[in-house]
């Protein structure tokens, strides 16, 4: 899932740019290292979006967010840059397995404001590291992790994180698996959400 940055023009066509590497890069038969593999495919994401805003002068600054994971026989490797999350769903819980890069994130990883303070409604659009940004880009991997029986794992933008709450996403999946997607977005838009939802989804169960 990419999400372009909002404030920044172009945002629409480095979230396009930074997808194309990922297929080809993730598709291998023989992956040794998951992990290096998607650090790689971040890089030329990377690549492309910097490549495509500097053909073009109007969108200089394009830049955008990434989550990705690489699944292999129930063991799942993520790699995230900016407020584009991945979730484990189980037992009814959403568990959240990456960390956001923003304002908010940061100062309460530090203990400095609570998820509950005002600021963080404030600053939730604030992010501090996104594709397309430097030419060298600095990625979080995870993994591995295990996929437990019954389980689904989602990867999605701040559309549907930021006005749903963790515990709404989690009660999403009692639908039937053909109609979460579609539902998630309703509750998003429901909550008065006011950005582009994007969802992905790969459930077991």
């Amino acid at each position: 899932v990419a999400d372009g940055v909002g404030g920044t023009r172009g945002g629409e066509v480095a979230s396009a740019k930074a997808m194309v590497p990922l297929p080809d890069s993730l598709r291998e038969e023989k992956i040794d290292d998951p992990g290096a593999a998607l650090e790689a495919a971040f890089q030329a994401a990377n690549t492309a979006v910097r490549a495509a805003s500097a053909a073009r002068i109007e969108i200089a600054s394009a830049s955008t967010t990434l989550v990705a994971a690489l699944v292999r026989e129930g063991t799942a490797w993520l790699a995230n840059v900016g407020d584009s999350r991945a979730y484990l769903i189980h037992d009814g819980e959403a568990k959240q397995l990456t960390h956001d890069h923003s304002w908010v994130g940061e100062q309460i990883r530090a203990g400095t404001v609570k998820p509950d303070d005002p600021l963080v409604k404030n600053f939730s659009n604030i992010v501090t590291r996104v594709v397309g940004q430097r030419d060298e880009l600095e990625v979080d991997l995870y993994g591995p992790i295990e996929l437990p029986d019954g389980s689904a794992l989602l990867t999605c933008s701040d559309g549907l994180h930021g006005p749903v709450s963790d515990e709404g996403i989690a009660e999403g999946f009692n639908e039937p698996v053909d109609a979460i997607s579609a539902h998630l977005v309703e509750l998003a838009i429901e909550a008065g959400g006011p950005d582009n939802v994007s969802v992905a989804i790969l459930d077991t169960r």
